[in-house]
């Protein structure tokens, strides 16, 4: 609803399923063995590396391309995503491009040796900042930082940035919070490809974090995400958190990024504020509370 002392600014609430709003995917699901790693795309498909091969999440079902389908190897050990949509598959046997209608495999005959320094350096950054982000070993509620996780996730996006979009970071001193990590790294994941989105040519994204202290003890941990983007209309603006609405063209991914955001944050008892104004950007605040 809209706020009275900014009309601009919406608080979002959410009513709680009775049934619950998590769910847990296996092989009954299609879902193969072993995921190594995983990258949400701009479209908001979901990519998993796993042992069967390179499987792809649309909201309703998995689909799975294996070397028959021309992947170089079915051990995926990193997935990126380039400024032109593309999928770059660190694998055993090479590197793997996926343009969503070929692979095309990239090994030593084809000189990728001649970078294997400079590449190294990049997937041992990539690979430690997956291990962030995923928190694989850390799926129970904790105490926890968040800006080696913030800039985990920046690094995770790196590529969607470079030459197009800066990023500024201004992070305050915050105490650690109870939180899941993992469900954190994906709400703000979330938000930084809705920014980018947002911005046509060149902008910029802006990332600032406080702590807001209470004199009822009561504090909070502040993350907003300001963009130089096109802006979010006043009539659009109270729909953004429903579950598949997008202003997107068909095709271009099930509308589900911001909802489970929401979700996640509603998860931690938090709440989302968004202030936006056409054709000057959009700035969502995450506050956190210390004590939950």
């Amino acid at each position: 609803m809209p706020r009275e002392d900014n009309p601009n600014t919406y608080e979002i609430e959410t009513i709680r399923p009775k049934s619950g709003t998590w769910k847990t995917y296996d092989a009954t699901d299609g879902l193969p063995a072993g995921v190594s790693c995983m990258l949400q795309d701009r479209v908001d498909y979901l990519w998993l590396g796993t042992q069967a091969g390179l499987c792809r999440y649309d909201g309703a079902e998995f689909i799975t391309y294996t070397t028959r389908d021309g992947l170089a190897n079915d051990g995926i050990e990193a997935i990126c995503e380039d400024h032109d949509g593309r999928l770059w598959l660190g694998t055993k046997d090479g590197l793997s491009c996926y343009d969503g209608t070929e692979f095309i495999t990239y090994t030593t005959d084809d000189g990728l040796a001649d970078n294997h320094v400079r590449a190294s350096n990049r997937i041992a950054e990539i690979m430690s900042s997956l291990k962030n982000f995923t928190r694989l070993d850390e799926a129970t509620f904790q105490k926890a930082g968040i800006h080696e996780d913030l800039d985990s996730v920046l690094t995770l996006m790196q590529h969607r940035f470079t030459n197009r979009i800066t990023i500024h970071k201004a992070f305050g001193e915050i105490p650690k919070i109870g939180c899941y990590p993992a469900q954190l790294n994906q709400a703000i994941m979330n938000r930084l490809t809705n920014a980018e989105d947002a911005i046509e040519g060149k902008g910029d994204i802006w990332m600032e974090t406080w702590l807001e202290e209470s004199v009822s003890g009561e504090n909070a941990v502040k993350i907003s995400v300001r963009d130089s983007g096109k802006g979010i209309p006043p009539d659009v603006l109270p729909k953004i958190f429903d579950p598949f609405f997008t202003t997107k063209s068909i095709g271009s991914g099930p509308g589900l990024g911001l909802a489970t955001s929401h979700q996640i944050i509603d998860r931690h008892n938090g709440k989302i504020e968004v202030t936006s104004e056409v054709g000057k950007g959009t700035e969502f605040v995450i506050t956190l509370p210390v004590k939950t």
